[in-house]
Protein backbone atom coordinates (compact mmCIF):
# COMPACT_ATOMS: atom_id res chain seq x y z
CA UNK A 1 0.00 0.00 0.00
CA UNK A 2 1.59 3.42 -0.96
CA UNK A 3 1.62 5.59 2.03
CA UNK A 4 2.23 9.22 2.79
CA UNK A 5 6.48 9.89 2.36
CA UNK A 6 7.03 6.75 0.67
CA UNK A 7 9.34 8.70 -2.08
CA UNK A 8 10.99 5.65 -3.91
CA UNK A 9 7.63 3.89 -4.87
CA UNK A 10 6.13 7.38 -5.93
CA UNK A 11 8.92 7.58 -8.45
CA UNK A 12 8.50 4.39 -9.20
CA UNK A 13 5.12 4.74 -10.17
CA UNK A 14 5.93 8.00 -12.11
CA UNK A 15 8.26 6.21 -14.01
CA UNK A 16 5.71 4.10 -14.98
CA UNK A 17 3.33 6.67 -15.98
CA UNK A 18 6.25 8.17 -17.89
CA UNK A 19 6.70 5.10 -20.06
CA UNK A 20 2.80 4.38 -20.24
CA UNK A 21 2.24 7.70 -21.56
CA UNK A 22 4.98 7.77 -23.70
CA UNK A 23 4.13 4.19 -25.42
CA UNK A 24 0.51 5.72 -26.14
CA UNK A 25 2.62 8.86 -28.19
CA UNK A 26 4.58 6.52 -29.92
CA UNK A 27 1.37 3.87 -30.91
CA UNK A 28 -1.49 5.93 -31.26
CA UNK A 29 -0.28 9.40 -32.42
CA UNK A 30 0.00 10.21 -36.34
CA UNK A 31 1.70 13.08 -36.65
CA UNK A 32 1.16 13.61 -40.31
CA UNK A 33 -3.05 13.74 -39.63
CA UNK A 34 -2.51 15.42 -35.98
CA UNK A 35 -4.58 12.88 -33.90
CA UNK A 36 -4.45 9.59 -32.00
CA UNK A 37 -5.97 6.32 -33.86
CA UNK A 38 -6.70 3.12 -32.83
CA UNK A 39 -3.26 0.55 -33.50
CA UNK A 40 -4.53 -2.86 -35.96
CA UNK A 41 -2.15 -5.30 -33.47
CA UNK A 42 -2.39 -8.16 -36.24
CA UNK A 43 -1.04 -6.19 -38.98
CA UNK A 44 0.84 -3.84 -36.83
CA UNK A 45 -0.04 -0.41 -37.98
CA UNK A 46 -2.24 2.71 -36.84
CA UNK A 47 -6.58 2.76 -38.03
CA UNK A 48 -6.18 5.42 -39.58
CA UNK A 49 -10.37 5.94 -39.51
CA UNK A 50 -12.44 7.99 -36.84
CA UNK A 51 -13.79 5.98 -34.03
CA UNK A 52 -14.30 7.82 -30.26
CA UNK A 53 -11.82 6.12 -28.86
CA UNK A 54 -9.20 8.69 -30.41
CA UNK A 55 -10.36 10.74 -27.58
CA UNK A 56 -9.02 8.81 -24.90
CA UNK A 57 -5.04 9.77 -24.83
CA UNK A 58 -6.35 13.07 -24.09
CA UNK A 59 -8.96 11.94 -21.00
CA UNK A 60 -5.78 10.39 -19.68
CA UNK A 61 -3.67 13.19 -19.82
CA UNK A 62 -1.25 11.84 -22.22
CA UNK A 63 -0.90 15.31 -24.12
CA UNK A 64 -3.25 17.87 -24.02
CA UNK A 65 -1.17 20.86 -25.49
CA UNK A 66 -2.23 23.55 -27.02
CA UNK A 67 -0.44 22.32 -29.95
CA UNK A 68 -2.26 18.88 -30.06
CA UNK A 69 -5.48 19.73 -28.94
CA UNK A 70 -5.39 22.31 -32.23
CA UNK A 71 -3.97 19.65 -34.69
CA UNK A 72 -6.97 17.12 -33.73
CA UNK A 73 -9.83 19.68 -33.90
CA UNK A 74 -8.32 20.48 -37.46
CA UNK A 75 -8.53 16.59 -37.87
CA UNK A 76 -12.20 16.34 -36.57
CA UNK A 77 -12.89 19.36 -38.64
CA UNK A 78 -11.98 17.91 -41.77
CA UNK A 79 -13.78 14.32 -41.11
CA UNK A 80 -16.93 16.43 -40.20
CA UNK A 81 -17.15 14.48 -36.82
CA UNK A 82 -18.83 17.86 -35.74
CA UNK A 83 -21.65 17.92 -38.15
CA UNK A 84 -23.52 15.52 -36.80
CA UNK A 85 -26.83 16.62 -35.06
CA UNK A 86 -26.83 14.46 -31.86
CA UNK A 87 -23.35 15.09 -31.12
CA UNK A 88 -19.52 13.01 -31.92
CA UNK A 89 -20.35 9.90 -33.42
CA UNK A 90 -18.73 6.38 -32.18
CA UNK A 91 -17.45 5.82 -35.87
CA UNK A 92 -18.52 7.56 -39.49
CA UNK A 93 -19.67 4.24 -40.71
CA UNK A 94 -23.30 3.74 -40.98
CA UNK A 95 -23.82 0.08 -41.42
CA UNK A 96 -27.80 0.62 -40.96
CA UNK A 97 -27.52 -2.44 -38.62
CA UNK A 98 -28.20 -0.98 -35.40
CA UNK A 99 -31.14 1.22 -34.44
CA UNK A 100 -29.92 3.26 -31.34
CA UNK A 101 -28.59 6.54 -32.02
CA UNK A 102 -24.82 6.43 -33.59
CA UNK A 103 -23.51 9.13 -31.09
CA UNK A 104 -22.25 9.69 -27.91
CA UNK A 105 -21.86 12.36 -25.05
CA UNK A 106 -17.86 13.34 -24.37
CA UNK A 107 -17.06 15.72 -21.27
CA UNK A 108 -13.64 17.05 -21.90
Amino acid sequence: MLQIGDAPRVLQYSEIAREFESTIQKLFWDEELGSYFDYDILNGRLVKEFYASIFFPLWAGVDTSNTTVSRMIRYLTSEKVFDFPGGIPTSLYNTGKYFWNSSMEIFL
